[in-house]
C-alpha cells in the first residue's frame, strides 16, 4: 500500500514539475507572438486612400486581407477587369498596435494577375496585406 502511495506521489510532483515547464515556455512563445505582429500599414503591399473615386490596382495573384485605418468600416467594392466581384467582407478582426487601431473589413482572392478596381462612397485609407496572424486576446 505504501508502495502505491509513493509512487502516486512521485508521478503528481513530476506531473506538476512538467506543467510548470511548459506554463512557462509556452507564456515565452505567446509573447514572443504577440511581439511579432506587424502593423497592417508596415506590412502592406498596397496602400490606397479613397476619396469617393474609383481606384485601379495592379495585384499579384494570391490571398490577400484588406484592413482600414480607424474603427469605421467602410462599404467598399472589388473588380476584376471584366467586373466580377474579387472582395469579400469579413469584419472579424481588429487590432491597435501603439494607439493606431485597424479594423479588417475582408479578403480578396486574386486568380490571376491583373488591374483591380477598388470603389468607395467613403473616405479611407485601406491597406492590401497578405492574411495577418492575430491572436485571440490581441484583436477586440
Amino acid at each position: 500500500m505504501k508502495t502505491m502511495q509513493r509512487a502516486y506521489k512521485v508521478i503528481g510532483i513530476i506531473l506538476v514539475i512538467l506543467g510548470v515547464v511548459a506554463l512557462i515556455f509556452g507564456g515565452m512563445g505567446i509573447f514572443d507572438i504577440i511581439e511579432g505582429i506587424e502593423e497592417p500599414s508596415e506590412v502592406s503591399i498596397e496602400t490606397v486612400y479613397l476619396d469617393q473615386e474609383t481606384e485601379t490596382l495592379s495585384l499579384p495573384e494570391g490571398e490577400y486581407e484588406v484592413w482600414i485605418e480607424g474603427d469605421e468600416v467602410i462599404d467598399l467594392t472589388v473588380e476584376d477587369e471584366e467586373g466580377n466581384s474579387v472582395f469579400q467582407r469579413d469584419t472579424t478582426k481588429s487590432i491597435t498596435i501603439d494607439g493606431r487601431s485597424y479594423e479588417k473589413i475582408g479578403n480578396l482572392q486574386i486568380e490571376e494577375e491583373g488591374a483591380y478596381t477598388f470603389q468607395s462612397n467613403q473616405e479611407g485609407t485601406i491597406h492590401i496585406t497578405e492574411p495577418i496572424s492575430v491572436l485571440p486576446g490581441v484583436y477586440f
